[in-house]
């Protein structure tokens, strides 16, 4: 789903991209082609330097971003969950009652805490256009079980500060340089949304993956970065994402490395 900025939140998010200082490190993750006159869904993700993640957020409510209050948005992914997985949601709530009350209490909350070393996500919101923005950069763990929240596991640091060093500046905001993107999109598809690559992430990566590859220093960056996540199963990785085959990049971890 694609939603379409109305001019009222392209005015406020642009205010808030020109209102952030030099020193303030910021990069928009992803789905940045269009903005600010449309996104995929309705957030924009963000990574901030952890240092200034207090600052940021006081940014946002200047400019009228506030507690994330539409409970309709709040209760979709629940109830997707509910209309296409109801069997695991009622184990959920059978195995885990307390879990589950904690989880929809939350929902009342602009503060989303998930992960060990100090991850932590907040969710503001302008009118319908939502912002997510996150302190470190962490995906799902790749054994986790859990049907409501998610347990998030932060990546190396040297991965986070590439990510914010070689950030480059496009139509008024920061955006990832072609090998951290291309990374970032590889852990989404395989951590975040187990294995499988939308289309929009396969495509996307194959654009990246053009560039990359055709670029001395963005291929040895790559590496660099790659080569922290997957170690053993680095090989079937590069394999996969250079022959276009991303869904098949988690079968094959999980059936040729102990990753």
């Amino acid at each position: 789903m694609t939603y379409n900025l109305s001019s009222r939140e392209k005015d406020r998010i642009t205010s808030v991209f020109d209102s952030i200082p030099d020193d303030l490190e910021y990069v928009v993750l992803r789905n940045y082609s269009n903005l600010p006159d449309s996104v995929p869904g309705v957030d924009i993700d963000i990574l901030v330097d952890s240092q200034k993640a207090d600052e940021f957020e006081a940014i946002l409510r200047s400019h009228g971003f506030d507690k994330y209050g539409n409970l309709y948005t709040r209760y979709r992914s629940l109830m997707k969950k509910l209309a296409f997985r109801p069997t695991e949601c009622i184990q959920f709530v059978l195995s885990k009652p307390k879990r589950f009350v904690y989880l929809i209490m939350k929902l009342y909350s602009d503060e989303y805490h998930w992960g060990k070393e100090g991850f932590k996500m907040k969710k503001l919101q302008f009118d319908q256009l939502e912002v997510d923005f996150y302190n470190h950069l962490a995906y799902q763990s790749p054994t986790n079980q859990r049907f409501l929240g998610r347990t998030m596991i932060r990546v190396d640091p040297y991965i986070e500060k590439s990510m914010l060093e070689n950030r480059q500046k496009s139509d008024g905001f920061y955006i990832p340089s072609p090998p951290d993107e291309l990374v970032h999109m590889i852990c989404r598809g395989v951590f975040d949304h187990n294995g499988e690559f939308r289309d929009y992430y396969t495509t996307r990566c194959d654009e990246l993956w053009d560039t990359v590859s055709s670029d001395n220093d963005y291929l040895d960056t790559y590496h660099k970065l790659i080569n922290r996540i997957f170690f053993k199963g680095v090989e079937i990785v590069n394999r996969n994402v250079a022959e276009g085959n991303y869904n098949k990049i988690k079968k094959d971890l999980v059936s040729n490395t102990s990753y």
